[in-house]
Protein backbone atom coordinates (compact mmCIF):
# COMPACT_ATOMS: atom_id res chain seq x y z
CA UNK A 1 0.00 0.00 0.00
CA UNK A 2 2.86 2.31 0.96
CA UNK A 3 4.73 1.50 -2.50
CA UNK A 4 1.02 2.45 -4.35
CA UNK A 5 0.71 5.86 -2.51
CA UNK A 6 4.02 7.33 -3.35
CA UNK A 7 3.65 6.34 -6.94
CA UNK A 8 0.16 7.93 -7.17
CA UNK A 9 1.73 11.38 -6.92
CA UNK A 10 4.64 10.12 -9.22
CA UNK A 11 2.47 9.41 -12.16
CA UNK A 12 0.34 12.43 -11.56
CA UNK A 13 2.96 14.68 -11.59
CA UNK A 14 4.51 13.09 -14.96
CA UNK A 15 0.71 12.95 -16.47
CA UNK A 16 0.68 16.91 -15.73
CA UNK A 17 4.18 17.73 -17.21
CA UNK A 18 3.08 16.11 -20.22
CA UNK A 19 0.01 18.12 -20.46
CA UNK A 20 2.51 21.20 -19.98
CA UNK A 21 4.26 20.63 -22.47
CA UNK A 22 1.74 19.75 -25.08
CA UNK A 23 0.35 23.13 -24.13
CA UNK A 24 3.62 24.97 -24.44
CA UNK A 25 4.85 23.41 -27.58
CA UNK A 26 1.70 25.08 -30.10
CA UNK A 27 2.17 28.34 -27.78
CA UNK A 28 6.09 28.43 -27.96
CA UNK A 29 5.40 27.34 -31.95
CA UNK A 30 3.59 30.74 -32.35
CA UNK A 31 5.33 32.68 -31.00
CA UNK A 32 8.61 31.77 -32.81
CA UNK A 33 6.23 31.88 -35.75
CA UNK A 34 4.86 35.56 -35.29
CA UNK A 35 8.67 36.83 -34.66
CA UNK A 36 9.44 34.84 -38.11
CA UNK A 37 6.92 36.79 -40.29
CA UNK A 38 6.73 40.40 -37.90
CA UNK A 39 7.36 42.16 -41.32
CA UNK A 40 3.98 40.43 -42.34
CA UNK A 41 2.23 42.31 -40.14
CA UNK A 42 4.18 45.89 -40.00
CA UNK A 43 3.26 46.38 -43.76
CA UNK A 44 2.51 50.22 -43.67
CA UNK A 45 0.33 50.84 -46.72
CA UNK A 46 -1.19 48.26 -47.34
CA UNK A 47 -4.78 47.90 -48.39
CA UNK A 48 -6.15 44.22 -46.73
CA UNK A 49 -9.02 44.48 -49.45
CA UNK A 50 -5.79 44.35 -52.20
CA UNK A 51 -5.07 41.25 -51.12
CA UNK A 52 -5.50 38.35 -53.88
CA UNK A 53 -6.28 34.79 -53.45
CA UNK A 54 -3.85 32.76 -55.69
CA UNK A 55 -4.94 29.10 -57.27
CA UNK A 56 -2.16 27.86 -55.02
CA UNK A 57 -0.21 28.72 -51.81
CA UNK A 58 3.40 29.75 -51.89
CA UNK A 59 5.97 27.57 -50.42
CA UNK A 60 9.30 29.17 -50.06
CA UNK A 61 12.47 28.77 -52.12
CA UNK A 62 13.87 26.30 -49.07
CA UNK A 63 11.45 23.96 -50.28
CA UNK A 64 11.65 24.22 -53.99
CA UNK A 65 15.08 23.63 -53.09
CA UNK A 66 15.28 20.42 -51.71
CA UNK A 67 14.70 19.30 -55.53
CA UNK A 68 15.98 21.92 -57.35
CA UNK A 69 19.43 22.23 -55.20
CA UNK A 70 21.57 23.46 -58.43
CA UNK A 71 18.58 25.77 -59.34
CA UNK A 72 18.64 27.01 -55.85
CA UNK A 73 21.84 27.76 -55.21
CA UNK A 74 22.34 29.68 -57.99
CA UNK A 75 19.16 31.76 -56.62
CA UNK A 76 21.59 32.51 -53.43
CA UNK A 77 23.79 34.41 -55.54
CA UNK A 78 21.36 36.45 -57.21
CA UNK A 79 20.38 40.11 -56.42
CA UNK A 80 17.08 38.59 -56.17
CA UNK A 81 18.03 36.44 -52.69
CA UNK A 82 18.85 39.90 -51.32
CA UNK A 83 15.89 42.44 -52.91
CA UNK A 84 14.65 42.55 -49.38
CA UNK A 85 17.41 43.19 -47.73
CA UNK A 86 18.59 45.98 -50.15
CA UNK A 87 15.42 48.19 -48.61
CA UNK A 88 17.35 48.19 -45.28
CA UNK A 89 20.21 50.15 -46.72
CA UNK A 90 20.77 53.69 -46.35
CA UNK A 91 20.74 54.05 -50.40
CA UNK A 92 17.04 52.32 -49.79
CA UNK A 93 16.15 55.51 -47.46
CA UNK A 94 17.24 57.72 -50.11
CA UNK A 95 15.41 56.21 -52.89
CA UNK A 96 12.37 56.10 -50.97
CA UNK A 97 12.52 60.05 -50.14
CA UNK A 98 12.12 60.75 -53.11
CA UNK A 99 10.44 58.36 -54.70
CA UNK A 100 7.52 58.81 -57.66
CA UNK A 101 4.29 59.24 -55.94
CA UNK A 102 5.57 60.32 -52.84
CA UNK A 103 8.06 59.74 -49.96
CA UNK A 104 8.42 55.89 -48.40
CA UNK A 105 9.38 55.80 -44.48
CA UNK A 106 10.05 52.16 -43.85
CA UNK A 107 10.88 50.63 -47.61
CA UNK A 108 11.33 47.44 -46.27
CA UNK A 109 7.33 47.61 -44.58
CA UNK A 110 5.82 49.16 -47.04
CA UNK A 111 3.78 47.48 -49.82
CA UNK A 112 5.06 50.04 -52.89
CA UNK A 113 8.81 48.71 -52.49
CA UNK A 114 7.53 45.11 -51.53
CA UNK A 115 5.51 44.60 -54.44
CA UNK A 116 9.04 44.11 -56.71
CA UNK A 117 11.03 43.01 -53.58
CA UNK A 118 9.91 40.34 -51.94
CA UNK A 119 7.55 37.56 -53.39
CA UNK A 120 3.90 37.17 -52.84
CA UNK A 121 3.75 40.82 -50.86
CA UNK A 122 0.08 41.40 -51.91
CA UNK A 123 -0.69 37.53 -51.12
CA UNK A 124 -2.73 37.10 -48.34
CA UNK A 125 -0.94 35.88 -45.46
CA UNK A 126 -2.45 32.72 -45.27
CA UNK A 127 -1.73 31.30 -48.75
CA UNK A 128 2.27 31.78 -47.61
CA UNK A 129 2.53 29.95 -43.90
CA UNK A 130 5.93 28.80 -45.10
CA UNK A 131 7.22 32.39 -47.17
CA UNK A 132 9.64 34.77 -45.49
CA UNK A 133 9.33 38.25 -46.97
CA UNK A 134 12.54 38.72 -46.09
CA UNK A 135 14.16 35.89 -48.68
CA UNK A 136 12.98 38.37 -51.78
CA UNK A 137 12.02 37.74 -55.00
CA UNK A 138 12.31 33.80 -54.61
CA UNK A 139 11.30 30.92 -57.00
CA UNK A 140 7.56 31.71 -56.98
CA UNK A 141 8.15 35.34 -57.75
CA UNK A 142 9.03 34.05 -61.30
CA UNK A 143 7.44 30.08 -61.60
CA UNK A 144 4.13 30.79 -59.69
CA UNK A 145 3.11 29.17 -56.56
CA UNK A 146 4.09 25.86 -56.08
CA UNK A 147 2.02 24.17 -53.37
CA UNK A 148 0.02 22.38 -56.78
CA UNK A 149 3.15 21.69 -58.19
CA UNK A 150 4.47 19.61 -54.82
CA UNK A 151 1.18 18.35 -54.32
CA UNK A 152 0.32 16.92 -57.60
CA UNK A 153 2.90 17.60 -60.23
CA UNK A 154 5.27 14.87 -59.10
CA UNK A 155 2.63 12.19 -59.48
CA UNK A 156 2.97 12.68 -63.57
CA UNK A 157 -0.55 11.91 -65.11
CA UNK A 158 -3.17 13.52 -67.03
CA UNK A 159 -4.57 16.51 -65.83
CA UNK A 160 -3.18 17.22 -62.74
CA UNK A 161 -0.10 17.92 -64.23
CA UNK A 162 -1.23 19.87 -66.59
CA UNK A 163 -2.86 22.04 -64.33
CA UNK A 164 0.41 21.57 -61.92
CA UNK A 165 3.14 23.30 -64.49
CA UNK A 166 5.33 26.33 -62.93
CA UNK A 167 5.34 28.92 -65.33
CA UNK A 168 8.05 29.64 -67.55
CA UNK A 169 9.18 33.59 -67.34
CA UNK A 170 9.10 35.97 -70.57
CA UNK A 171 11.08 39.21 -70.67
CA UNK A 172 7.28 40.96 -70.30
CA UNK A 173 7.07 38.93 -67.07
CA UNK A 174 10.78 40.59 -65.80
CA UNK A 175 9.71 44.06 -67.20
CA UNK A 176 6.75 44.13 -64.99
CA UNK A 177 9.18 45.25 -62.05
CA UNK A 178 11.99 45.66 -64.41
CA UNK A 179 11.06 48.92 -66.08
CA UNK A 180 13.50 51.97 -67.15
CA UNK A 181 11.46 53.98 -64.44
CA UNK A 182 12.22 51.62 -61.79
CA UNK A 183 14.60 53.26 -58.69
CA UNK A 184 17.24 50.50 -58.50
CA UNK A 185 18.19 50.72 -62.57
CA UNK A 186 18.87 54.12 -63.53
CA UNK A 187 17.81 55.91 -59.84
CA UNK A 188 21.16 54.16 -59.01
CA UNK A 189 22.95 54.85 -61.70
CA UNK A 190 22.88 51.57 -63.44
CA UNK A 191 22.87 51.16 -66.72
CA UNK A 192 19.06 50.00 -68.18
CA UNK A 193 17.80 46.82 -67.85
CA UNK A 194 19.19 44.75 -70.44
CA UNK A 195 17.21 41.47 -70.68
CA UNK A 196 19.49 39.12 -72.79
CA UNK A 197 22.22 39.98 -70.24
CA UNK A 198 20.18 39.83 -66.65
CA UNK A 199 18.85 36.57 -68.25
CA UNK A 200 21.75 35.08 -68.58
CA UNK A 201 22.75 35.65 -64.82
CA UNK A 202 19.90 34.16 -63.55
CA UNK A 203 20.22 30.95 -65.90
CA UNK A 204 19.52 27.97 -63.55
CA UNK A 205 19.10 24.07 -64.81
CA UNK A 206 16.17 23.17 -67.01
CA UNK A 207 13.38 20.58 -65.48
CA UNK A 208 14.76 17.67 -67.49
CA UNK A 209 18.58 18.71 -66.10
CA UNK A 210 17.18 18.83 -62.65
CA UNK A 211 15.21 15.58 -62.64
CA UNK A 212 18.61 13.59 -63.59
CA UNK A 213 20.16 15.67 -60.84
CA UNK A 214 17.82 14.46 -58.37
CA UNK A 215 18.30 10.79 -59.75
CA UNK A 216 21.64 11.06 -59.02
CA UNK A 217 22.07 12.62 -55.44
CA UNK A 218 18.89 11.40 -54.27
CA UNK A 219 17.95 8.00 -55.91
CA UNK A 220 15.96 6.83 -53.60
CA UNK A 221 13.43 10.37 -53.47
CA UNK A 222 13.60 9.68 -57.49
CA UNK A 223 12.46 6.41 -57.30
CA UNK A 224 9.58 7.21 -54.90
CA UNK A 225 8.24 9.77 -57.07
CA UNK A 226 8.33 7.21 -59.81
CA UNK A 227 6.75 4.46 -58.16
CA UNK A 228 3.73 6.93 -57.36
CA UNK A 229 3.52 7.78 -61.34
CA UNK A 230 2.63 4.30 -62.20
CA UNK A 231 -0.09 3.76 -59.12
CA UNK A 232 -1.24 6.91 -60.76
CA UNK A 233 -1.41 5.99 -63.97
CA UNK A 234 -3.08 2.51 -63.34
CA UNK A 235 -5.20 3.47 -60.41
CA UNK A 236 -6.03 6.98 -61.23
CA UNK A 237 -5.35 7.80 -57.75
Amino acid sequence: MKTRTIQAPVVAYMVAVGLMLMVAQPVAQERAERELYASDTMVLDINPDSLHRPTASYVGAAVCGECHADAWEIWLGTGHARSWVFLRTAAADSIAARIAGGPVSEPAQSQRCLRCHATAAGVAPADRVSLALQDGVQCEGCHGPGSMHIEQGLVLAGDRLEASRMEIPDEQGCRVCHTADRPAHEGLGRPAFDYPQRQTQIAHPSSREARWNLFRERPGAYLSIGLRTVLSRLFGS
